[in-house]
Parts: structure tokens; C-alpha cells; sequence
């Protein structure tokens, strides 16, 4: 026995369904394939259109009918239909994921056939190694390059251009690892000449005070090994923050003072012992460039990935926005205690 379809509602086109006032309005339902309108309190939770056959979901219908109400206008996209959906007489649509969604993800990839790399939420060591060697392995030549070009240019200028050398270096990672086609471009590295006071501040002031301390400081403390254990900590802390400085100076161009402590800011947001973590895994690497005849050369190697260890870790912690920025500026270790 064949169920009578019932012919209640009255077809409306959309110039009429515009006019319709906005109380009537989410009291009527649409059919999503031929537009069919009828009165919601007559269409069952999985009901089939009178007019051409089709089954919808009551709830999905009501959602549509709010959002037709709050934009004053009728969605023109027709429900997708899966076959599935179709043999068990439902209607699945396909979620949609918003631009705000997809930032929120911070997921970064280049194409279907590529592997993708994730921006973790806070410093996560594996995800920095990861995603390094994705980039030092895509770039490994034009890497080298770059970093025999930046140790020439920085040792020919007796170091007075180190400071914009290392901050166009880490403004070339950042620009290859936003870039969509996640190449190294060599003109890159000199896209900081227009900082370089500050950038040559940043260098020399943080020198010139362990230089200083380093030949006041025994004639003040009796043990040599207490000078060693303070000098040892000091310097691995000021290291730590000391990587993310010219990162954060070119990132929101400030002055080095500034940029100290927001490179403070990153070492408390992201964890002491996770940047520990990371500082012991960068001295592991490093030391390969301490081996005769070959060390020079594996310093060109390890160079650019100890920098891109070093980026990646800043964008996990650092926002990367003005409005986040200004938010993150203001944190204090008071409303912001030390992550385990």
C-alpha cells in the first residue's frame, strides 16, 4: 500500500519567500532541491517533500530557517546528498570549516601530495625536529648557501654586520616556512639592512656584558668553580632567550631591550624544561662542529638546522598576530606561572 503524499504547503518562489514577514518566515520550510515551502509544525523529524520526493531532516530544515532569519536572505546552496544518505533516507551536508577555524588548526601545508607540517600549541621538541628537517631536506643546497654567504660576509665585516646578517637569516626561515611553496629565496637574507642599529645593538650589548663579566667578575668571587656553575647557567639561560630576540625584533620591530624580554616571555609561555629539552639537543648537534679538518665544514650543515629548530619553537609559542601580541605583551609571570 503506496502512503498518499500530503499536498499542504504552497509553492513560493524567492522573490515571495523575501517578502515573507520574519515571524512567518521561521514558521515555513523550504525543500532543499525544489525549493517546495510549507509550515514547519507540518513536516515530521524525517519527512519527504510533497513535490519531488526527497527526504530531509526536520532539524537541518529549522537550523536553515535560523540562519535565513538572522542573514535576511535565502541560502542558495542545495544540500548535498551522499548515497548513503540517500538509501537510509537522511540528508548528511558537508560541515564547512570557516577561515578562523583553519587558522585555528595552524596547520601548514603545501599540497595534496605533500606532507604537512603542524604548528604545535606550545613548544613540543619532536614537532620542531620534524618540521625542520622537512625544510632542511627540501632546501638543503640553497641552506648551505646562505649560511657560507652570512659567516663570510659576518667575518669580512669584523662581525659589525652579524646582527642584520642573523636577523635577515631568521626573516629568510620565516618567510620560506609561511611561503606556500616552501623554498629559500637568497634575497631573503638581506631583507633586514633597514634594522640594522638595532640589530647591531642586539649583537654587541649581550657580547660586551659576558666579556665584561667574564674579566670582572673573578676578582670579586674567590672560587673558580662557583664562577664556572654562575657563568654556565647565565650564559645557557641568556642563549635560550637570546635565539628568539632577533626573531621577535624583526617579527614586531622592536628595540633590543623590547625584544629581550619578549624573548623572555617565550621562554616562560613555552616551559623552562621543554627549552632545557631543546637547548641540550642543539649543543648535541653543535658539538659535531667541533671535530679536526671536518668541523668547519659540518658547521655550514648544522647551522641552518639548529636555526629552523629555533624558528619553528618561536611560532609554536609566539602569536603571531598584532591583537595576540598585544595580549601576550601584557602577560606577567604573576597571571602567567611557569608551565610544567
Amino acid at each position: 500500500m503506496t502512503e498518499k503524499r500530503r499536498n499542504t504547503g504552497v509553492p513560493l518562489n524567492i522573490s515571495n519567500f523575501k517578502r515573507v514577514s520574519p515571524t512567518q518566515r521561521l514558521n515555513l520550510i523550504k525543500c532543499p532541491a525544489c525549493e517546495y515551502t510549507r509550515k514547519l509544525k507540518e513536516v515530521a523529524p524525517i519527512d519527504e517533500c510533497p513535490q519531488c520526493g526527497i527526504h530531509y531532516t526536520k532539524h537541518k530544515m529549522e537550523s536553515e530557517a535560523a540562519s535565513i532569519e538572522n542573514s535576511k536572505d535565502i541560502p542558495t546552496e542545495i544540500i548535498n546528498k551522499t548515497p548513503r544518505a540517500e538509501s537510509e533516507g537522511i540528508l548528511n551536508s558537508v560541515p564547512k570549516v570557516t577561515v578562523a577555524e583553519q587558522a585555528i588548526s595552524s596547520e601548514i601545508s603545501k599540497d595534496e601530495n605533500d606532507s604537512r607540517m603542524v604548528i604545535a600549541d606550545k613548544l613540543d621538541v619532536g614537532n620542531c625536529f620534524d618540521n625542520s628537517w622537512k625544510i632542511y631536506s627540501t632546501n638543503f643546497l640553497m641552506l648551505m648557501v646562505t649560511s657560507f654567504v652570512g659567516t663570510f660576509i659576518m667575518i669580512f665585516s669584523l662581525f659589525i654586520l652579524a646582527g642584520p646578517v642573523m636577523g635577515g637569516y631568521a626573516s629568510m626561515l620565516l618567510r620560506c616556512i609561511r611561503s606556500k611553496e616552501k623554498k629559500i629565496r637568497f634575497s631573503d637574507m638581506f631583507s633586514q639592512l633597514d634594522k640594522s642599529v638595532p640589530l647591531c645593538l642586539l649583537f654587541f650589548v649581550p657580547l660586551f656584558l659576558v666579556i665584561f663579566g667574564v674579566l670582572i667578575l673573578p676578582h670579586f668571587v674567590p672560587s673558580i668553580v662557583l664562577v664556572l656553575i654562575y657563568f654556565g647557567v647565565i650564559i645557557s639561560i641568556g642563549i635560550l632567550i637570546y635565539q628568539y630576540t632577533f626573531i621577535e625584533l624583526i617579527e614586531h620591530d622592536l628595540w633590543p631591550t623590547e625584544s629581550i624580554k619578549g624573548g623572555f616571555r617565550i621562554l616562560i609561555e613555552g616551559g623552562i624544561g621543554r627549552n632545557i629539552l631543546l637547548y641540550l639537543s642543539v649543543l648535541g648537534i653543535s658539538s659535531l662542529g667541533y671535530y679536526d679538518y671536518i668541523g668547519w665544514i659540518l658547521s655550514f650543515i648544522i647551522t641552518p638546522l639548529v636555526s629552523l629548530l629555533y624558528v619553528f619553537a618561536y611560532l609554536q609559542v609566539a602569536p603571531q598576530d598584532d591583537s595576540e601580541y598585544l595580549n601576550f605583551k601584557a602577560h606577567t609571570l604573576v597571571d602567567n606561572p611557569i608551565p610544567n
